[in-house]
């Protein structure tokens, strides 16, 4: 694994050195589009299904969106974002590419079941998300900060049972992802990378504090479950970032790279924490990325 790889992404590097006039004008890097298209540049059309229910309780938050490129621009991968809804130029900016988007909302009043409607949300678009004409033999979960961490774990922990009380679809026990990316994740809670007072913050979400129930805090930190089955793995993080500083992404790419994983970090120079996943440098590294790696 090389690290770290601004100089092996032209399109970040061109933004860096000369500025993206927008999103809108960024080209996507890789393979051209298939022959039988038509030739067009970006953005190119899709349609927005609104109102889909992962999980039929009646809470929104168990809504999900997708955004469905029109067949002859799509792209094979597929990318779930948990709680998407809070990045729409994010969205746009890959449906517009040929990319499948799934925004799904999840529930943040405690870990737990913010952790169980992710895995849910990834279960019923195996079991169900065929219906809308979307394949998933290619899914990439994306999701920054703690929610980094969290689909960081999706890909790697051994059993996922414990999180899926409540969930009507079954997870598939090996291939729940092809791809993870992950904007400023969280990856281990037991360093001291955060602002101050960042973990006892975060105690009443986990339900006790981290020396009192140290194994929840170890099972949310994706660090305690990689052993080189993991999918490849994208780590973005901005370099200025003094929420969660960019040590905990540099610590998990060195044990993705210990473990055999394939995995890119990416540092991004002068974005913050908030400002990172809505960086024209992060998403061009991004596709440049999936590219890549799902032809």
């Amino acid at each position: 694994m090389n690290r770290p790889v601004l100089a092996r992404i032209p399109v970040l590097l061109q933004c860096i050195l000369a500025g993206c006039a927008s999103l809108a004008t960024l080209d996507p890097a890789g393979s051209p589009l298939p022959t039988e298209a038509a030739p067009m540049t970006p953005p190119y059309p899709y349609e927005v299904l609104k109102g889909i229910r992962y999980i039929d309780d009646g809470n929104p938050n168990h809504d999900l969106t997708i955004y469905l490129p029109d067949h002859a621009y799509r792209k094979p991968a597929a990318v779930l974002i948990p709680g998407g809804e809070n990045f729409p130029e994010f969205i746009t900016f890959f449906s517009e590419r040929g990319y499948t988007v799934l925004s799904s909302r999840v529930r943040n009043d405690t870990y737990q079941k913010e952790t169980g409607d992710v895995f849910c949300s990834v279960a019923w678009t195996h079991t169900s998300a065929g219906e809308y004409g979307v394949e998933t033999d290619q899914l990439v979960v994306v999701g920054g900060s703690m929610l980094g961490g969290t689909v960081a774990t999706l890909a790697s922990i051994d059993d996922t049972s414990p999180y899926m009380g409540g969930c009507p679809h079954a997870m598939p026990e090996a291939d729940r992802v092809q791809g993870v990316v992950a904007f400023a994740g969280v990856f281990d809670y037991f360093e001291d990378d955060f602002f101050p007072g960042f973990i006892g913050n975060v105690a009443e979400f986990f339900g006790g504090a981290r020396d009192d129930i140290p194994k929840v805090w170890a099972d949310a930190s994706a660090i305690s479950w990689i052993d080189g089955s993991e999918p490849p793995f994208l780590l973005l993080h901005g370099m200025e970032d003094t929420n969660v500083y960019p040590h905990q992404s540099e610590i998990f790419a060195d044990v993705l790279e210990e473990a055999g994983v394939d995995g890119e970090l990416v540092m991004i120079p002068g974005e913050g924490h908030s400002s990172l996943i809505r960086s024209e440098a992060a998403l061009a590294a991004m596709l440049a990325w999936l590219e890549e790696k799902f032809q």
